[in-house]
């Protein structure tokens, strides 16, 4: 019975023993690393940091002006599906977003469709109308839809100076972008003829007098001598402004009127039925 205690005494000398060698045999930046993951946990492994990251502001991003990777790799975070299409925006580069629907800030749970609009070229575009637009403004609303004006001046006394008369094409017409289009301007400005009196002269005469305003003269004739027949009526009317080029001179060729018995010619102007006789 006295061996015992004895033994147990010698058992418990040798496993100190033990732990003093673990001890001493471990270097001091070991036994710091051992007194570290005690107080703070193991530490992080490759790759992981010890500041989360942060998540996602709510509602939707604005993304116009993005690229649209950009765009796109902004709402595959946040868990959202893109539909992009084409906008037409000629300033701004190609593959730029330009407009999204819903609108930033918007919430919207995983899985939402986000529209996105991105700069790009339409296949085709159509000509506005422009007439009676001023040249600047003309200017402005084709650049915009990505097509060039070519400016084209034209006399005309009907038209503002500056305002568009017409295009070529013609509004309504479909061109690829990039496309020429002329646009007539008038310059305000008129010959300085104007049209000639021609009424009661002959075929002859009014064509001498229609060449020398620089018009051409296009003659309808009435039944009769056609060497005795003289200007009925005309268009345009005597003493109006010619335009450059100048409208041809319309006439109607009749008979002269018959003369009166005293030797002068009679009216034409018809009489009415009701008018009182002559005495």
């Amino acid at each position: 019975m006295r061996r015992l205690p004895q033994f147990w005494l010698l058992a418990l000398l040798i496993a100190v023993g033990v732990l003093i060698t673990r001890q001493v045999a471990m270097s001091p930046d070991a036994m710091l690393g051992a007194w570290d993951t005690i107080r703070h946990g193991p530490p992080l492994g490759p790759g992981r940091s010890a500041t989360p990251r942060p998540s996602p502001a709510p509602g939707l991003p604005a993304l116009t002006g993005l690229p649209i990777a950009d765009a796109q790799r902004e709402l595959s975070m946040r868990r959202l599906r893109v539909d992009a299409f084409p906008a037409i925006a000629p300033r701004v580069p190609e593959g730029t977003v330009v407009s999204q629907s819903p609108a930033p800030g918007t919430l919207v749970p995983p899985r939402s469709l986000v529209h996105l609009g991105v700069a790009g070229r339409p296949l085709s575009i159509l000509v506005p109308p422009l007439q009676g637009q001023t040249e600047e403004d003309a200017t402005h609303r084709l650049e915009a839809l990505d097509l060039v004006p070519k400016i084209k001046r034209r006399h005309s006394f009907r038209v503002d100076p500056g305002d568009v008369m017409e295009t070529n094409p013609p509004a309504g017409i479909r061109l690829r972008p990039g496309a020429a289009v002329e646009v007539e301007v008038s310059d305000g400005r008129f010959t300085g003829h104007v049209a000639p009196d021609v009424v009661g002269l002959s075929y002859d005469d009014a064509l001498s007098q229609a060449g020398q305003a620089g018009m051409v003269l296009e003659a309808t004739r009435q039944a009769g001598d056609p060497d005795s027949l003289v200007v009925k009526s005309q268009n345009p009317p005597p003493g109006t402004p010619l335009e450059d080029p100048p409208p041809a001179l319309q006439v109607m060729l009749a008979a002269p009127p018959a003369p009166s018995p005293d030797g002068s010619k009679s009216s034409t102007t018809p009489t009415s039925p009701d008018s009182p006789e002559s005495p």
